[in-house]
């Protein structure tokens, strides 16, 4: 397959276009090796979708916990130790909470 067309009329040299097969091929190599080709570039493209979508994934998960943590450093200096639940997450008796936090 020849890398670029000449135009005889203006010099011009032109690009192959994508997926064209060689003209002059008498055997078919040429197309047979675009269609090589093709399937290698759709798998990377299914590979590199499924990493797309696993990352994407991991990505929420992440998202979601700084919002969590987000909200439990906000509830903390708003005074959220009040609520019975310390940052340590254990669970005591809201009067020693309120007796300790005086």
């Amino acid at each position: 397959m020849p890398m670029f067309s000449k135009d005889k009329k203006e010099g011009n040299l032109d690009p192959p276009i994508i997926g064209q097969a060689s003209k002059t091929s008498k055997s078919g190599k040429d197309s047979d090796v675009l269609k090589e080709v093709k399937l290698g570039i759709d798998r990377l493209s299914s590979i590199l979708a499924t990493y797309l979508s696993s990352f994407e994934e991991r990505m929420v998960k992440i998202e979601k916990q700084i919002v969590n943590l987000d909200t439990r450093i906000t509830n903390l200096e708003k005074g959220g130790v009040r609520s019975g639940t310390p940052a340590g997450g254990i669970r005591v008796p809201l009067q020693l909470v309120e007796d300790a936090t005086r």
